[in-house]
């Protein structure tokens, strides 16, 4: 062999080195991008790393995971076909169901799902499947009426939940145990529908908003019109004595409010001056102070745990998404970006998180936030809608009211515990008849 021969084979050895050398850092650049938010980036990395190894299956399940992060779904589904072929696990079988879901291939989804379910050591994939295939939680109805039962929130103490429901001839207030008993019937009006119960910290105070009896059942209202809505009276009932009062002094009008964790304040959605706007009332004087200040919708506001912020709906970006702002006014935090409406949100007890009302899968199901990670959880599937959540005290649980079985009815969630999986064989066999 020449001198320089043999220097070409040395120089081609280097670079085969230095290739095989590459591809593990390549691999970890990607994970950097993934965990970054940067996909594009992971994406490139990643189609790199698999050219130079075709055999790389924890590279195609990285790919196809990202495909899905910029809503290439076509080009997920081939990449996680390839990383099941080389390396069929439980993880990148169930990757590979949800790659179906996302293409409407509803059941082919649920065959990759059941045969996960139906191996072994199955546990860690439970909440995965589980909220692909229906509610992520273990849920049981509290209610089971021919009427509607809606609006329910949690008292302070965790012991009752307050509703509305339309049992007699019109909307009235009730409260209920955890197990779906009816404690007593808190407001008593023939000429009134009374709803949008929301708890004082004293447990013995509801506030409500008051309208006119003209409707006999309850209507799917996301977030009201400005255009629409007319300031309703806001009450503050007392659970035992029948005792009613202004929810504060002064020109107490509006709606959909929520108390503040001191109890001295009311946010309150309200027209007063001309379209839709969120505001909060000192509960002892009456002062109002206007949080928002824009032409387009603000509603449904709710306060954070500790009092300081409120969060609320806007349709200011042309549709309904997610705000918070200070109680003390400001610039506003958005919180999602979407091309579909978002509504109804509620800090959970620790404040990480938000539960919200969401058409993003092309139904109105809940959704969780997760704050400080931007992460999304879809707690709630099935059909009809289901909407108006409220965590209990402790976190544990989550009430909602969903229109499954024909009238709206009050669901629990128990966020603690998971479909076991038989119950969710169960689930997707009925889906497959």
């Amino acid at each position: 062999m020449s001198q320089f021969s043999g220097y070409i084979a040395v120089l081609l050895a280097l670079i085969l080195l230095v290739g095989c050398e590459k591809q593990p850092d390549s691999l970890e650049h990607a994970q950097r991008m993934i965990e970054l938010g940067n996909y594009e980036e992971a994406i490139r990395s990643l189609e790199r790393t698999v050219e130079l190894d075709e055999q790389n299956s924890e590279a195609y399940y990285l790919l196809g995971f990202c495909y899905q992060k910029v809503d290439r779904h076509d080009a997920a589904l081939l990449a996680l076909r390839q990383a099941f072929k080389l390396n069929p696990s439980a993880r990148n079988q169930v990757a590979l169901g949800q790659a179906y879901q996302s293409l409407g291939m509803d059941r082919r989804a649920l065959e990759q799902f059941l045969a996960v379910l139906q191996g072994a050591n199955t546990e860690a994939w439970i909440p995965a499947i589980a909220e692909a295939t229906g509610d992520a939680h273990f849920v049981r109805q509290l209610t089971h009426n021919d009427v509607d039962d809606y609006e329910p929130t949690f008292a302070p103490d965790g012991s009752q939940i307050a509703i509305t429901s339309f049992r007699v001839q019109n909307a009235e207030l009730y409260l209920l145990d955890l197990d779906g008993r009816v404690r007593s019937r808190v407001t008593y009006t023939d000429d009134k529908n009374e709803g949008s119960p929301a708890f004082a910290p004293d447990n013995e105070w509801i506030l409500c908003e008051t309208v006119s009896n003209e409707n006999r059942e309850a209507g799917l209202v996301l977030q009201a019109s400005g255009s629409t809505m007319t300031d309703d009276d806001l009450e503050a009932v007392h659970i035992y004595g029948r005792e009613v009062q202004p929810a504060f002094p002064g020109e107490s009008k509006g709606g959909k409010p929520d108390v503040s964790p001191d109890g001295m304040r009311v946010a309150f959605q309200s027209v007063r001056d001309g379209n839709l706007e969120i505001y909060v009332a000192e509960r002892a004087s009456g002062e109002i102070t206007r949080l928002t200040h824009h032409p387009r919708d603000d509603g449904t506001p709710a306060f954070s745990p500790d009092g300081t912020q409120v969060a609320f709906v806007s349709s200011r970006s042309g549709n309904y998404e997610l705000y918070t702002v200070s109680v003390g006014g400001g610039a506003l935090n958005r919180l999602t970006h979407n091309d579909f409406g978002d509504y109804n949100p509620v800090f959970s007890p620790d404040g990480r998180s938000i539960a919200y009302v969401s058409e993003a899968d092309g139904d109105i199901e809940i959704y969780q936030l997760f704050l400080e990670t931007g992460r999304i959880k879809r707690l709630t599937k099935d059909i009809g809608a289901s909407v108006q959540p409220s965590f209990s005290p402790d976190g544990r649980y989550l009430a909602f009211a969903s229109d499954r079985s024909n009238f709206f009815q009050i669901y629990l969630m128990d966020l603690t515990r998971f479909p076991t999986n038989e119950e969710l064989i169960q689930r997707i066999m009925s889906k497959l008849e």
